[in-house]
């Protein structure tokens, strides 16, 4: 066994085994028993300590890689908040390279970056630049042609490549990859463009899903970096030409030095909000600095943004300043109509004046309002919204300059909104169990803490239900663990449905179920337990290897808050006793928690 004597952990360890090693012997020696009997104890003894240091090692390296996983995710949030206004490539190759090298293994590792129409090696990892500085290809090259047809974009960032027939690429790149012996392709793309490939030869190439969907993710990321860096280079671009359009007598004719100044200033400021549009990682905060920086921007009186019902796809208006949406709830822009076709079109802002007047009541209200100015939003998922301005305060009117910065912001908060979909999906997969489909452990501790919080502050009940699989480890043996596992997976479809919709049903561990219930009391949290012990004893469960169905029953404990406990750790500790209580007295029952009928004593 392996002690790190710095930690307290392994120190308090230590000295436990250390005092079991000296009693065993001293027991082992001092006992009248034979030789042989003595020996046996001492070979038990060893291999009880062997198993138990294989049990503590695995541990702690599932632990470790949950870590890792992590700290990489809050990495990419690390770098992201320390990098500079200028786009620098070298932050994000020093990191994909420690990043890659933690997940798979670096061996080596060459990254080409997109310029125009071919990609140029910029980094080498662990390889001289004279081998690759003279190497480039197109983008209709093999290697791409050999990319596309090996996955479609969005599907995944990294996967096995064999370089069959590479004659095409040249004998610089024949000789490179026989050298170095490639086995890894990683692509930084969006849906519709890659910005960037790098050749990896990694020490392990067999990778999870969880792993997968990180490296894809973590693509995204620094392809978001390259979407920036290209608006960044069009914003420049339009201040360009938008100073060569206008002379500098014309603009001194037109306003005075210091109404120059402000649009001067105005521009530079755009960039400062496109950063605070694309940092944010919460759809409902997006919204509002969205509505905060176009009022400051555009000095607008009033905004309103409709956004796509998820059933229907119809939009409706969701934020808003300065307009009440209470007031306008029969709004609504039909997805079959001629209008929401129209701007599903138009990929530039458009004067609502100059729309087709076939839209009778809804652009009747929107100019009753006061509203001149709108915009396509697009969403994730192929969808769409619409951003709406009214009239400028003090009758101004809106300039080229402004529908130029109009559709940069809202350019920014669709890059924003696919990151935030991004983000959700990874948190997503780290709440959730893989087996059930349903929540973990982890969330499941952090969701009874608020739920218990908000019954607190509102004076509310709250039921927690735990139940396990009876002679669970039974049906495993008799059927086998796949069987096992398909099982599983059709409780916890199963549960989904017959629990309620506020209800928050977790995978405990193993066979053990949790079942988080706001605003139940002890008698409705009876009721349910029966019911949903009468459904799972019921419900045929199947497995694809065996011809009949099978049948299990679950034994149930529950604890109510505040009558038994007031913290989520005693709450756990009622409901896992009265779960005890419910298979001590033979299985295939509901227990609710009474101290005086537990057989356990509670601390």
């Amino acid at each position: 066994m392996s002690f790190n004597l710095f930690k307290s952990k392994d120190i308090s360890t230590f000295v436990v085994f250390s005092l079991l090693v000296i009693l065993c012997v001293a027991w082992l020696f001092l006992a009248q028993i034979q030789l042989g009997v003595k020996i046996v104890f001492i070979g038990l003894f060893f291999i009880l300590g062997f198993i138990y240091n294989a049990w503590n090692r695995a541990n702690r390296t599932n632990s470790q890689f949950t870590q890792k996983v992590r700290l990489l995710t809050e990495k990419v949030f690390e770098v992201k908040r320390d990098s500079k206004k200028k786009f620098t490539l070298s932050k994000w190759t020093k990191f994909l390279t420690e990043f890659l090298d933690e997940l798979i293994g670096l061996d080596c590792l060459l990254l080409f970056v997109r310029n125009k129409k071919e990609f140029k090696p910029v980094f080498g990892y662990n390889l001289s630049k004279s081998v690759y500085k003279r190497l480039h290809f197109e983008i209709n090259d093999k290697l791409i042609s050999q990319l596309k047809s090996g996955a479609s974009l969005t599907g995944q960032a990294i996967f096995k490549i064999e370089f069959k027939g590479y004659d095409d690429l040249g004998k610089d790149f024949e000789k490179l990859i026989d050298e170095v012996g490639f086995n890894l392709l990683f692509q930084i793309e969006d849906e519709s463009e890659i910005f960037a490939l790098a050749l990896i030869k990694a020490k392990r190439t067999a990778l999870l899903d969880f792993e997968k969907n990180l490296i894809l993710w973590v693509s995204k990321k620094v392809a978001k970096e390259f979407e920036i860096k290209k608006l960044k280079e069009e914003i420049k671009s339009k201040k360009r030409k938008i100073e060569s359009y206008l002379s500098l007598e014309k603009w001194r004719k037109e306003s005075s030095e210091r109404e120059l100044k402000k649009k001067i200033f105005d521009l530079y400021a755009l960039f400062q909000e496109t950063e605070n549009l694309y940092n944010s990682l919460d759809e409902e905060r997006l919204f509002f600095i969205l509505i905060e920086t176009l009022q400051k921007h555009f000095d607008s009186e009033k905004i309103m943004i409709l956004l796509p019902e998820k059933d229907t796809g119809d939009l409706f208006p969701r934020y808003s300043r300065d307009i009440e949406l209470e007031n306008t709830p029969s709004v609504s822009l039909n997805k079959k109509s001629q209008f929401y076709f129209w701007i599903q079109s138009k990929t530039e802002p458009f004067f609502l004046k100059d729309v087709e007047k076939k839209e009778g009541y809804l652009l009747a209200f929107l100019e009753r309002k006061g509203f001149v100015l709108g915009s396509k939003l697009n969403l994730p998922d192929s969808r769409f919204g619409v951003v709406l301005l009214g009239i400028k305060r003090k009758n101004r009117e809106y300039q080229g300059i402004d529908l130029s910065s109009f559709s940069i912001l809202l350019n920014m908060a669709s890059l924003s909104l696919r990151n935030i979909k991004q983000y959700k999906m990874i948190e997503e997969l780290s709440y959730t169990d893989s087996m059930t489909g349903l929540y973990n452990y982890r969330y499941f501790y952090k969701r009874l803490n608020e739920e218990i919080f908000r019954a607190k502050r509102f004076e509310r009940k709250l039921a927690l239900v735990m139940f396990d699989i009876d002679q669970f480890k039974i049906y495993n043996d008799s059927f086998g663990h796949q069987a096992g596992d398909s099982l599983l997976k059709q409780l916890g479809n199963h549960l989904l449905k017959v629990v309620r919709s506020i209800d928050v049903v977790c995978r405990y561990g193993g066979e053990e179920f949790c079942v988080i219930m706001p605003e139940t009391d002890s008698a409705e949290c009876r009721k349910f337990m029966e019911r949903l012990r009468k459904s799972i004893e019921a419900f045929p469960f199947k497995d694809e290897y065996l011809d009949h169905t099978h049948h299990i029953t679950i034994s149930l404990g529950s604890a109510i808050y505040p009558r038994d406990a007031k913290d989520s750790d005693r709450l756990i500790w009622c409901a896992d006793m009265a779960l005890l209580k419910a298979k001590s007295e033979g299985k295939n029952r509901a227990m609710i928690y009474m101290t005086e009928k537990m057989a356990v004593k509670h601390p």
